[in-house]
């Protein structure tokens, strides 16, 4: 009798660098304010954080997740008492969230985000060439289906000096090659 091996990948791991990737690649963000949970550096304001929250499996023996995800955006607020402009602040904080919730809902059909799926599957792999000393498990990474749940305020620090915004996902996702 013949057995089949599923693959045991950080699945987590390889989506949120995936979609983070993407969202670099999209202009909506920098590898020096974007980045996945795992990324333990200080980061000051503005940055963005993929947060794989949650697994579901896929179907029996699929070796496919479904994965919710957030998307945590922060933006700092004008504390300084002499500053009287307390609106650029929170433009580019918006302009942020916009840019990042416009490249993750990307179609080209108006019926689904299979556009954003297979962008995100291509930022994803391409970490492989890239850096393929920190990223090779993702030369097989594949995002199958790209959902949006929706979004909200999120925990701005208790100074009052930031601000955050959470865009939530669901992603269909695979660590092999697959289509």
């Amino acid at each position: 009798m013949a057995t089949t091996t599923i693959t045991n990948s950080d699945i987590f791991s390889l989506t949120e660098r995936a979609v983070a990737a993407y969202i670099i690649a999209a202009g909506a963000g920098t590898m020096a304010d974007t980045s996945e949970s795992q990324y333990i550096q200080n980061r000051g304001y503005p940055n963005t954080t993929v947060i794989a929250v949650s697994n579901t499996l896929g179907s029996d023996f699929s070796g496919n997740d479904m994965l919710t995800l957030h998307i945590s955006i922060k933006g700092s607020a004008a504390v300084d008492p002499s500053v009287t402009d307390f609106q650029s602040p929170r433009i580019a904080f918006n302009n942020r969230v916009g840019a990042t919730r416009d490249a993750l809902r990307m179609t080209d059909n108006n019926v689904n985000y299979a556009y954003t799926a297979a962008a995100i599957t291509t930022a994803g792999r391409a970490l492989a060439t890239s850096n393929a000393a920190d990223n090779s498990d993702m030369s097989g990474f594949t995002c199958l289906a790209w959902y949006e749940l929706g979004g909200g305020l999120g925990s701005a620090d208790d100074d009052g000096c930031s601000w955050e915004r959470i865009l939530i996902f669901k992603a269909l996702v695979c660590p092999s090659a697959i289509s």
